[in-house]
């Protein structure tokens, strides 16, 4: 740099294919910004000197230095940045290349929701020790009509938990000509949701059956008198669902003798009736009945008798 024609300091830039390295002046930290085959920046250096010498780019003795390093997804949207002090920073997207959530460090994972114009509508801003949503922000498009009455059109929800992990209360703003309210749950021994207290008490008190279905719910009327009004019982009465059962006939099994009779080749009453029936169709429609051939009997031969014998 020249003032006055006359040279105050100088930096020198060097290039080693996959880095860009900076001299400083006096007083300052040199760096090197490295780069990937597709020219993103993956990595960049801050060396305590003014001098950006590193045993990585051929230098006998290096300086030390810090970094920060990027990765990125195939499309090159940046996903996880690590600072020198190995503090990370993480993005995740959904499958049209919006961001979905960002985690920062300091002030937590942010949840983002897009409206069909893709719009943030809905970012989880703040979570708990536990990494469970404590305060949600519902941004309202510009043309919507409520837009003007919420300031910056941003709407902001806060939950709170019990220590088994069960919500404990949410509160809501005011919105619509409807104040701001809390609304607190409670729940039964085995945690399931037996009250819903808020203005007004909308669920008073909820009964279940032994599998854990709603039998019965206590409902508050509304208005001021809310909770000291008397309640509105519901029962709920619960169908057996899916198709009814089948019964299956059963073929009883051919009786032992019968089947013996078959393996012994005996014929059954059942065949000696079809073969009547048979023979009986036959002479119907004029077959001619078989003829049994007979054989004449065998001639007799008749010895003459014999004579006595003489008398001499």
């Amino acid at each position: 740099m020249l003032v006055g024609g006359v040279e105050k300091w100088t930096t020198t830039t060097t290039y080693t294919g996959d880095s860009t390295a900076t001299t400083a002046v006096q007083g300052g930290t040199a760096g090197r910004t490295i780069v990937d085959a597709r020219g993103r920046t993956v990595e960049t250096r801050e060396y305590a000197g003014t001098s950006p010498t590193d045993t990585q780019y051929g230098a006998t003795l290096g300086t030390a230095y810090t970094s920060t390093k990027f990765e990125y997804t195939l499309d090159s949207k940046q996903t996880k940045i690590t600072g020198p002090d190995s503090a990370t920073w993480s993005y995740t997207y959904d499958q049209y290349g919006r961001q979905k959530t960002a985690s920062d460090p300091d002030k937590g994972t942010a949840e983002s929701e897009y409206d069909l114009l893709d719009r943030v509508t809905k970012t989880v801003t703040a979570y708990d020790t536990l990494s469970r949503p404590t305060t949600t922000e519902l941004t309202l498009p510009a043309a919507d009509s409520l837009y003007s009455s919420v300031p910056n059109g941003k709407l902001t929800f806060t939950s709170t938990y019990r220590p088994d992990g069960t919500v404990g209360s949410s509160s809501e703003p005011a919105l619509g000509g409807l104040p701001s309210e809390t609304i607190e749950y409670r729940y039964g021994a085995v945690g399931r949701l037996t009250s819903m207290m808020g203005l007004t008490g909308y669920l008073q008190n909820a009964d279940y059956w032994a599998l854990g279905q709603v039998k019965q719910l206590v409902l508050g009327k509304g208005g001021p008198d809310d909770r000291s009004a008397s309640p509105t019982t519901v029962t709920v009465v619960w169908r057996r669902r899916g198709p009814p059962r089948r019964r299956t006939a059963r073929t009883p099994a051919p009786r032992a003798r019968s089947a013996a009779r078959l393996r012994t080749g005996r014929r059954t009453r059942t065949t000696r009736a079809a073969s009547a029936s048979w023979r009986r169709s036959t002479r119907q429609v004029g077959t001619p009945r078989p003829r049994t051939a007979t054989t004449p009997p065998s001639s007799r031969t008749h010895c003459p008798p014999s004579s006595s014998p003489s008398a001499t």
